[in-house]
């Protein structure tokens, strides 16, 4: 099974893992290592202008996810700048 490092996935006493050995103790836990490796860079960057970056793009996003009008618009823009349009899902 494959999940991330959250504390209750991995706890050997309450956590998923634990839970899931007792019935099935031949189950092998793997952290995601594409999630590893995101949190091991943004701990790396941690202290650079990367966190700036990181704060603007988490905004735009939360700002486009809570605004279905916005996101709309957005789309409009981008069909008038490109003729074609952007695929959101």
């Amino acid at each position: 099974m494959g999940a991330d490092g959250a504390t209750v996935n991995r706890g050997d006493k309450g956590g998923v893992k634990a839970k899931m050995c007792e019935d099935m103790p031949w189950l092998i836990f793997n952290w995601c290592l594409a999630h590893r490796l995101e949190l091991a860079l943004k701990s790396a960057l941690k202290g650079s202008s990367f966190d700036k970056l990181d704060e603007l793009l988490q905004k735009i996003h939360a700002l486009y996810n809570k605004s279905p009008k916005k996101l709309r618009e957005l789309k409009e823009i981008d069909e008038m700048l490109s003729g074609e349009g952007l695929e959101f899902r």
